[in-house]
C-alpha cells in the first residue's frame, strides 16, 4: 500500500494508469506488475509504502523484461 506525500504522478498497475496527487493512497496486489512515474521534473514525487509482512526478506520483486524479440 502506498500513500502520496508530495508531487503528482501516475501509477500503472497491470497496464491500467491511475493519476496520483498528494493524499492519494493506492494498493498494489501481490504479483501485479506496476510502476510509478513523476509528472513534473521540478518537484519530487514522494511516497510512503508498507508491505503486508513482518519481514522485508519476505518481499519478492519481479522485473519485467521489456526487450522485444528483435532486440534479443
Amino acid at each position: 500500500m502506498y500513500y502520496v506525500i508530495s508531487g503528482s504522478g501516475t501509477v500503472t498497475v497491470n497496464g491500467i494508469d491511475y493519476v496520483l496527487e498528494p493524499g492519494s493512497t493506492f494498493y498494489v496486489p501481490g504479483d501485479a506488475e506496476h510502476g510509478v512515474r513523476n509528472h513534473t521534473s521540478n518537484k519530487d514525487f514522494r511516497s510512503l509504502y508498507v508491505f503486508p509482512t513482518s519481514s522485508f526478506e519476505d518481499i519478492v520483486y519481479r522485473w519485467s523484461d521489456e526487450k522485444t524479440e528483435a532486440q534479443r
